[in-house]
């Protein structure tokens, strides 16, 4: 059975001061520490390269933004809308996304470690080529989410809804998804050696396998 990964939560002030947003401030500086973001549409953000450290967003919706290659280190998003923001190649330390809309989002190619996801809705993710290590999903739709090439080390997925999600080219050893729910999975044969799944759930996996079904066969004829 695989080791449960130990996950460090963000490391924040115990209390922070909440300010109001800036952007000419954040674009000026490239940065932003110490604060906690109640705005309620932050839109037409380009950060690129940047900082972001210290801070919850809370009840924020981003519209038409990006955070490309930029870093965030103790940052918490809380009941966030970030439906198809880009952070591409950005670099994640201790994050957590609670209860957020994620519809569409970008991480490809971004470093995740320690980052949880929280009953967030993010059906049409894209983690490809990421490189995700003491990562958690809980509670989460991840229909049709791109995981392709993603690498994985230390990644739970409880309880998870992710019909016709793509593992092409991920190594789902030591990956448990005994508790998530799918139809149908995309996935490399190659790749699913030590995959930890539920009895329900070996017909779907035998079919990525090649494997016929006489059943089937007879359902046809």
């Amino acid at each position: 059975m695989a080791k449960k990964p130990t996950i460090q939560a963000p490391n924040l002030p115990r209390q922070l001061e909440i300010k109001e947003w800036d952007l000419e401030s954040v674009l000026a500086e490239h940065e932003l520490e110490e604060a906690e973001i109640q705005e309620p549409i932050i839109e037409d953000l380009r950060l690129e390269k940047g900082r972001i450290n210290n801070v919850i967003f809370s009840n924020v919706a981003f519209l038409n933004s990006s955070f490309t290659y930029t870093e965030f280190v103790d940052v918490i998003f809380d009941k966030c809308d970030l439906s198809n923001v880009d952070f591409s190649d950005a670099v994640m330390h201790r994050v957590e996304f609670r209860n957020c809309k994620l519809m569409g989002i970008n991480f490809s190619s971004a470093l995740l470690k320690n980052i949880v996801f929280t009953e967030c809705f993010a059906d049409y993710a894209t983690f490809g080529f990421s490189d995700c290590k003491q990562v958690r999903f809980q509670q989460c739709s991840m229909n049709q989410a791109d995981l392709y090439e993603a690498k994985m080390l230390q990644v739970e997925f409880n309880d998870c809804t992710m019909n016709q999600a793509n593992f092409v080219g991920v190594s789902l050893k030591n990956i448990d998804l005994s508790t998530c729910s799918f139809e149908h999975l995309m996935a490399s044969p190659d790749k699913l050696e030590g995959c930890i799944i539920d009895s329900s759930q070996a017909a779907g996996f035998a079919k990525l396998m090649g494997l016929i079904f006489k059943d089937e066969l007879d359902e046809e004829s």
